[in-house]
C-alpha cells in the first residue's frame, strides 16, 4: 500500500499534469488526505524540488496558499544550467538523483546515458574519495554533460 507521501505526490502529479500550474491550499489538502499539514509540506519539500522539474511559491497568511509550477524541459537550456549550478560545488548523491531523473522523464538524456551518468557519480565509484566525493561528484557530473552538450552541437 503507498504510503501517504506517494498518495500525495501521485494526486499533485496528476492535477498538475493537466495545465502545469497548480494553486493549493496546504491544510485542505491535508484535510483531503487526513494527515498533518507538515506532511503536505514534507511532500513539497522533498519531491516537488527545482531538481525534479518543479518550483513551489509559498504565500503565507490567508490560508498558506502555493502555488506548484511544473517548470519548462528544452535540452539545451535545462543542461547548461546544469553545468553552470553543478561545476565547482558540492553534489550530493540525492540532488544528482533527483537531476538525473528530471532529465530522463524530460526525455533530455537516454536510459544508456542515465545509466552511465548514474554509475560515474556514484557513492560505490566515489567511496575512496571520503569527504571530497561531493565535490569529485559536481565535477564528473559537469563534465558529462558538457559532454553531452558537445555532442548535440
Amino acid at each position: 500500500m503507498p504510503s501517504i507521501s506517494d498518495r500525495i505526490e501521485r494526486y499533485l502529479c496528476s492535477e498538475i499534469a493537466e495545465s502545469g500550474s497548480l494553486s493549493l491550499s496546504r491544510r485542505r489538502l491535508a484535510e483531503r488526505f487526513n494527515c498533518a499539514p507538515s506532511q503536505v509540506s514534507y511532500v513539497l519539500q522533498t519531491r516537488f524540488t527545482v531538481d525534479r522539474g518543479y518550483a513551489v511559491e509559498s504565500k503565507r497568511g490567508g490560508g498558506g496558499y502555493m502555488t506548484l509550477t511544473r517548470l519548462p524541459d528544452g535540452r539545451d537550456a535545462e543542461l547548461k544550467r546544469l553545468v553552470s549550478t553543478s561545476l565547482g560545488s558540492a553534489l550530493t548523491l540525492q540532488k544528482s538523483v533527483n537531476i538525473l531523473e528530471r532529465l530522463l522523464d524530460g526525455g533530455l538524456i537516454t536510459e544508456r546515458e542515465h545509466a552511465v551518468i548514474s554509475a560515474a557519480v556514484s557513492d560505490r565509484a566515489l567511496k575512496s574519495c571520503g569527504k571530497g566525493a561531493s565535490e569529485l561528484r559536481s565535477h564528473i557530473f559537469g563534465a558529462v554533460i558538457l559532454a553531452l552538450l558537445k555532442a548535440e552541437d
